[in-house]
């Protein structure tokens, strides 16, 4: 009976003994978690910056293309009525 006692005792030490190395690791990974998180949220923040600029530079492109349009249908109106 003692011996079942003692072996008692030293299986609830030893699963003491891992659930604060479970406990330690748990931690760890909130940590790593956290981390990675706030990668994922600083990524999403710069892809939506960089879509807003790509966004502006496209219609600054189209608004160019447009004034070039416009200048050489003039060009050509003005030509075809001096002739």
């Amino acid at each position: 009976m003692r011996k079942q006692l003692e072996a008692s005792l030293t299986q609830l030490t030893e699963a003491g003994k891992q659930s604060q190395m479970l406990k330690a690791q748990l931690g760890a990974l909130k940590l790593t978690l956290e981390g990675q998180e706030q990668s994922l949220q600083n990524a999403n923040r710069l892809l939506q910056q960089y879509e807003a600029e790509e966004r502006s530079r496209l219609r600054h492109s189209r608004w160019q293309r447009n004034i070039a349009y416009v200048i050489a249908a003039a060009a050509v109106y003005f030509a075809v009525r001096k002739t």
